[in-house]
């Protein structure tokens, strides 16, 4: 937690409460979460004991955290984990834009056309209208000028979008 906030041991304990470090958009979340522990009721037993949530530490550089975190009803007291996972999530969103993206252009690529291609064959779209565009001669344009001013004419062409 030293690590993680910023803040000592000394800092720490009694001192701050792990709600002070929760961006507020994830607090009423956690918050519910916290109090289903405490009460045992059905909603406790259904409540994740493992999620994800923005952490802002010290030098207000927020980070992910995955948390693990239980309840110990004989000191009514919640026993957590913390596991900073900013790097993994900025890997996973990269990712994602990228399955979904042209690389060179930014432009959604046949993956996303495909996929949304079954949620708008909906009746509540149509009627629904399509532009698809081709560069022609872009391979003349490769072979008499090399690749990268290929890939410069479809870069400009996609600002045109």
């Amino acid at each position: 937690m030293e690590i993680l906030s910023g803040y000592s041991k000394d800092e720490l304990e009694g001192q701050k409460s792990i709600f002070e470090f929760i961006a507020p958009e994830d607090r009423p979340r956690l918050f519910k979460y916290h109090l289903a522990r405490r009460q045992r009721t059905e909603e406790a037993i259904n409540s994740p004991r493992v999620y994800e949530f923005k952490f802002i530490p010290r030098d207000k550089q927020e980070k992910t955290v995955l948390c693990t975190v239980d309840y110990l009803p004989d000191l009514e007291q919640s026993v957590a984990s913390f596991l900073d996972i900013t790097e993994r999530k900025a890997v996973e969103t990269e990712t994602i834009y990228l399955c979904y993206h042209d690389h060179l252009t930014g432009l959604y690529n046949r993956v996303f056309f495909e996929k949304s291609l079954v949620e708008f064959d909906k009746p509540r779209y149509l009627p629904i209208g399509l532009i698809v565009g081709d560069v022609n001669g872009l391979k003349l344009v490769n072979d008499a000028f090399g690749h990268h001013t290929g890939d410069l004419l479809l870069q400009k062409i996609a600002q045109t979008v």
